[in-house]
């Protein structure tokens, strides 16, 4: 009788390491299909710049409309050449240059944020 029962101690603790082996592995397969977090995150951040890489599309946009409305006016009061006139060119000019410092940094940001997506794709 010590035999049998020493038989069916044996089988069942076989059994239940077995099974325990057997679901420690399925879950480590299971896991190393789905994506990790990281990965959700880094989808999660492209998304964000993507966004921000449209913003500053539609900011560059609106920078340069600016730009070409500010050189406009300058090229108008320079064909009507009045003294009065000549601090409101001082202010054009400040602020072309403004514009053209805004544009530069826009690109920039562009071009960087350009690059990040083509890293995180990669």
């Amino acid at each position: 009788m010590l035999y049998l029962a020493s038989q069916m101690v044996l089988f069942l603790s076989i059994a239940v390491f077995l099974g325990l082996f057997v679901g420690w592995w399925f879950s480590r397969v299971r896991a190393s299909n789905k994506t990790s977090p990281n990965e959700i995150v880094s989808d999660v951040d492209l998304v964000a710049i993507k966004h921000r890489l449209d913003n500053c599309f539609d900011e560059n946009v609106v920078l340069r409309r600016d730009l070409k409305v500010s050189q406009d006016k300058l090229i108008r009061f320079d064909v009507d050449d009045d003294l009065s006139q000549q601090d409101s060119k001082v202010e054009l000019n400040e602020k072309i240059k403004v514009l053209l410092d805004d544009l530069q940094v826009r690109d920039d940001t562009i071009l960087v944020l350009e690059q990040t997506i083509e890293q995180q794709r990669s």
